[in-house]
């Protein structure tokens, strides 16, 4: 009879039933891999960020040197400050505190180089050492023993 409807017999599923746990394991190693690099390209561009801003924080103000090394920084805050939202894996899939310090980070940043172009430079200094602060601060917070980014990387990479 043609109206009958037929269910798959029991290896039918079995099969079915590995071909998606092999295909979610798949994805799943995909995904964490991605991830993976996202962290250590955020990790080493915050440390990247950190140094020069250092190098600038401390360096004569207004010369080439200074312009080139800040755009540099600029660049490197605005992927670490980007990047971030990609990361939620260690606040169980959801945007936290730090994710905030995000944005405030951007907008900074934008503030910053419209106020030097306006020559602004009290403004462009007061908003270039508040984000530097920051970033020294998120930096002592996520890597600290015990954080959240150290027990996860510790435990799922090493």
């Amino acid at each position: 009879n043609g109206n009958v409807i037929r269910f798959p017999d029991q290896n039918t599923l079995k099969h079915t039933l590995n071909k998606i746990r092999t295909l979610r394991k798949k994805f799943l190693g995909v995904f964490l891999w991605y991830n993976f690099k996202m962290i250590i390209s955020h990790l080493f561009l915050a440390l990247a960020a950190l140094i020069i801003g250092s190098i600038n924080l401390f360096s004569k103000k207004g010369t080439q040197r200074h312009k080139l090394i800040g755009w540099f920084w600029i660049i490197f805050m605005i992927y670490v400050a980007i990047s971030s939202f990609w990361i939620k894996e260690l606040n169980d899939g959801v945007y936290s505190g730090i994710h905030l310090l995000s944005i405030i980070t951007l907008l900074s940043l934008v503030s910053s180089i419209i106020a030097i172009k306006f020559r602004y430079i009290k403004i462009h200094s007061f908003l270039m050492i508040g984000t530097y602060i920051g970033l020294f601060v998120a930096g002592i917070f996520t890597l600290m023993p015990g954080s959240i980014l150290l027990t996860f990387l510790v435990s799922k990479y090493i």
